[in-house]
């Protein structure tokens, strides 16, 4: 069981996440890794949940259990070839097939083989229980029918190529897709044909029934509609290249994958495409709808299992792994589980939570500390939750997706606290461990002020513009000052350490008529030296000097007037 690398490997990524600022990460797109595990081969089984445990087969020939919430591997059970069957679970027993050509009944609490049945072809088709029968597909061609309890031969039907397709049972009627490009009905309590369907290519899709239909895809590129009682088409929809996944429906509606790269959502009634969402890779995996979340989750072979709205397509999130994932998920509370060709069976979460504000390892002080953070779930968020330091209780925080968190700790014990955080859903499901985490140490030190240097002219007239400049030690530009003077305050709102207008662009103007104007400069963390003095003298022009100057002008004008005129000839 590797969560614990799961964790490791988390907080070495998370630096890379929330290196962004905030405002630029797509909280909305992310969900949480809860528990991995790698086994020894490729996976394209996918999981199966009964009894508190997750049940999945592996290339490496092993049929794991795994605890649904930790990841704990309960116990394995070792076949001799690859299984790429999906189990199934049925009466406290799991039922799964081999590549060694046999199905297998192993005790589902303990992994203890219960029986064993052998056919003359691998079983890459998945068991279906109904009714105390275990119907499986064999690559022989056959579709078999076997006590669920015993192992008993109960009844075959040959058809005339492999059976990769999983049987669906309703209603008494057992159905199948074979290589040979039919779809059969068969009766399930012995095995006598009831109907078949030709398409044009081999059927590995297995069918699904609902009211009365049976919905399948084929090789052929084709969805397909059929009576589930007489097998004629009700209709069929054209995709762009086959199909190996199978459909979900549920509330009139379809969804189904094409290895042409797109996932199609399609009326069940009528085969009227409604959406389409494009990966560009394809898509073997089966969808699946969760009623609670109003979702459709599948994988493809991007490597990506993708979580989109099942009314409009829309993307609500994605998830990267190694590898293919051709395994289908399926969902349980707040986890989603799924193989993925890069050999591991992952739990991911619909609900998760993320810090913004403090960082790790972060020293705080003062009286308060606003945690700020992020919380998404895919049926929305009605509570989010933190526990701080060796206090049990949970502290409810403020808000859904975005929420704070007041924390005192102004009477709080200097040290390192570890902050916790979790998120329920509207579903009312809590987010499980492992949970997002972040140390904070709280230094009631006292803060060290820089200095900081006001530059502005020191003579001023009456109905002058004031501009003040601030700058730190460096020289810099200081932003986001205060300046108090002649009664009114102003800041540096543009952050460029200019202080010369308020709010509404109005200048700052000498008011003061004559003499000494003083003023402050403010900024938390700062001080203003004491020989960097905050004064402005104030004065009036003296206009003696200018009168005095004109009177002596005018003199002196009319005096040259005078000495010119006696000069001229005949002057008396």
């Amino acid at each position: 069981m590797n969560w614990c690398i799961s964790i490791i490997v988390l907080l070495f990524l998370l630096p890379a996440v929330f290196s962004q600022p905030a405002d630029e990460i797509n909280y909305s797109a992310l969900r949480m890794e809860k528990w991995e595990f790698k086994t020894n081969d490729f996976i394209d089984s996918s999981p199966k949940l009964g009894e508190g445990l997750v049940y999945i087969g592996s290339a490496d020939g092993n049929l794991y259990a795994f605890d649904m919430i930790t990841g704990f591997e309960k116990w394995r059970f070792k076949t001799n070839g690859a299984i790429e069957s999906s189990p199934a679970y049925y009466n406290g027993i799991v039922y799964i097939g081999s590549n060694d050509n046999a199905t297998y009944a192993v005790n589902a609490s303990t992994g203890k083989l219960i029986w064993q049945f052998n056919t003359s072809g691998k079983v890459y088709s998945s068991p279906t229980v109904a009714s105390g029968i275990v119907f499986v597909g064999s690559a022989d061609g056959s579709l078999y029918a076997l006590d669920a309890a015993k192992g008993t031969y109960l009844w075959s039907y040959p058809t005339e190529d492999s059976v990769y397709s999983s049987p669906a049972v309703s209603a008494g009627i057992v159905y199948v897709g074979s290589n040979d490009a039919k779809v059969y009905a068969l009766n399930a309590s012995n095995g006598e044909k009831l109907w078949e369907y030709e398409t044009g290519g081999p059927v590995y899709s297995s069918p699904k029934v609902f009211n009365n239909v049976v919905y399948f895809g084929s090789y052929d590129g084709r969805v397909y509609a059929l009576d589930a009682l007489n097998g004629s088409q009700l209709w069929s929809f054209s995709t762009n290249d086959k199909i190996l996944s199978s459909p979900a429906v549920e509330r009139g509606m379809l969804w189904i994958g094409s290895t042409d790269g797109r996932l199609y959502a399609l009326n069940a009634f009528t085969g009227e495409r409604l959406w389409v969402f494009r990966v560009g890779e394809p898509i073997e995996s089966s969808p699946y709808f969760s009623a609670r979340n109003n979702m459709v989750y599948f994988g493809a072979n991007d490597n990506k299992l993708y979580a989109l709205d099942a009314l409009s397509g829309a993307l609500v999130w994605s998830f990267t792994t190694g590898n293919w994932i051709t395994s289908s998920p399926v969902a349980y509370g707040s986890l989603i589980y799924f193989g993925s060709y890069d050999k591991r069976i992952y739990a991911v979460s619909t609900v998760s939570s993320f810090f913004i504000y403090p960082e790790s390892g972060q020293r705080v002080n003062g009286s308060t500390v606003v945690i700020r953070g992020v919380s998404v779930a895919d049926a929305g968020v009605k509570m989010v939750e933190l526990q701080i330091g060796t206090d049990p209780a949970w502290h409810t925080a403020l808000g859904t997706t975005n929420w704070t968190y007041t924390w005192p700790i102004a009477r709080l014990p200097e040290g390192s606290y570890l902050i916790r955080v979790r998120t329920t859903d509207n579903n009312g499901e809590v987010e499980v461990e492992p949970l997002r985490q972040l140390s904070v140490v709280i230094r009631q030190e006292v803060p060290v002020d820089k200095p900081m240097y006001v530059e502005f002219p020191t003579r001023l007239r009456p109905g002058d513009h004031l501009i003040i400049h601030i700058k730190d030690a460096e020289g810099k530009p200081l932003p986001f000052v205060r300046v108090d003077i002649d009664g009114e305050t102003y800041y540096d709102d543009n952050g460029d350490g200019v202080v010369d207008s308020d709010q509404n662009g109005n200048p700052i103007i000498v008011k003061k008529q004559e003499g000494e104007l003083v003023f402050t400069v403010t900024k938390p963390g700062y001080f203003v030296p004491p020989e960097n003095r905050l004064a402005i003298t104030v004065y009036k022009e003296d206009y003696t000097i200018y009168v005095a100057g004109a009177a002596i002008l005018v003199i002196a004008i009319i005096a040259y007037y005078i000495w010119k005129k006696r000069q001229e000839p005949g002057y008396v």
